[in-house]
């Protein structure tokens, strides 16, 4: 049985819709309202911790339109935050395309971690992504099927400081079943504006000279 669920308290009646400019965006960190609890044992792995980790950041960061905030410059390498802020910029405020915002962190179900193949400390995560129509616009609402997933890599490895930071993402077309996955909302809902200008954009500029990591694929 296909297992599909809408969220009725994020219609997008629920989130602020907001007409003129605002003030340049501020780091905001709302709390997370779980609707389930992941199930999975590989939860508390420290890789599937850390790209949790850097989706949050990357949520938030788009959220909010701040491409500053630590949360999204520290999860990953510069190279990977570079390639999304620009493809970001170029979609929202270059094309004009209709915003968005997420409800809430990707819903995904951790499948394995396993040593790249390059060997070293480098970890690849596969993760079953359910999060394809888990977003908001001014006439979409947030939806999610659980038994509707694709599969999802990322990869893992240690910065220059010790920590651990996502390198590369890949998204395959390998179907998969997500039941299990955590699913949370943020709190307060973001804003969802109109349009959005450079103005309402704090940009990604500054590389951190304490991260290293490969050249990301977009």
């Amino acid at each position: 049985m296909r297992l599909t669920v809408l969220i009725a308290v994020l219609v997008v009646g629920a989130f602020t819709l907001a007409g003129c400019t605002p003030s340049p965006p501020v780091p905001v960190v709302p709390s997370i309202r779980w609707q389930s609890e992941g199930t999975s044992a590989l939860e508390t792995d420290p890789s599937v911790v850390a790209v949790r980790e850097a989706d949050l950041g990357l949520q938030l960061a788009a959220n909010s339109r701040n491409f500053m905030q630590p949360s999204f410059v520290d999860t990953r390498t510069d190279r990977l935050a570079r390639g999304f802020y620009d493809n970001w910029y170029g979609t929202y405020v270059t094309r004009q395309r209709d915003p968005l915002v997420q409800p809430g962190p990707s819903i995904w179900l951790p499948v394995s971690v396993t040593p790249s193949a390059g060997g070293g400390s480098v970890v690849v995560v596969v993760v079953c992504d359910a999060s394809d129509e888990w977003f908001v616009t001014a006439e979409h609402e947030p939806t999610y099927d659980l038994s509707q997933g694709w599969l999802l890599a990322m990869t893992v490895e240690p910065s220059d400081d010790g920590r651990l930071v996502l390198s590369d993402r890949q998204i395959s077309t390998d179907a998969c079943d997500a039941t299990g996955a955590p699913v949370g909302v943020f709190d307060p809902a973001p804003t969802l504006l109109v349009t959005i200008t450079e103005a309402d954009v704090v940009t990604f500029d500054v590389p951190n000279p304490n991260r290293s990591g490969a050249p990301a694929k977009n």
